[in-house]
């Protein structure tokens, strides 16, 4: 099975011992920014500012460039602290 097909069953696995308040305390969720990219056009670049950001937020957040499989785009997702930044790291990314 695909991995979010196993994610799924090992959570409902770990659901089924678990008390789900428990499970789902340590989740805190972040403020996402989406954007996308023509597929080609920068993406070197693209990816060089997205690990120049990732230095940047260390721990505290995550940054996601892939192809979208409907699209001819690249997708970008970061996830940070707060909207403020993940917006701007978002729109620097994608700059042209």
């Amino acid at each position: 099975p695909s991995d979010g097909i196993r994610t799924a069953l090992a959570l409902a696995a770990l659901a089924e011992q678990t008390d789900v308040d428990t499970l789902l305390s340590p989740y805190v969720p972040l403020p996402q920014a989406h954007r996308t990219m023509p597929l080609g056009e920068g993406l070197e670049a693209a990816e060089k500012r997205a690990e120049m950001w990732r230095g940047y937020l260390g721990g505290t957040g995550r940054i996601v460039l892939r192809p979208s499989g409907t699209e001819p785009v690249i997708r970008v997702m970061v996830e940070c602290t707060s909207m403020e930044l993940a917006t701007t790291v978002a729109n620097s990314i994608v700059k042209s």
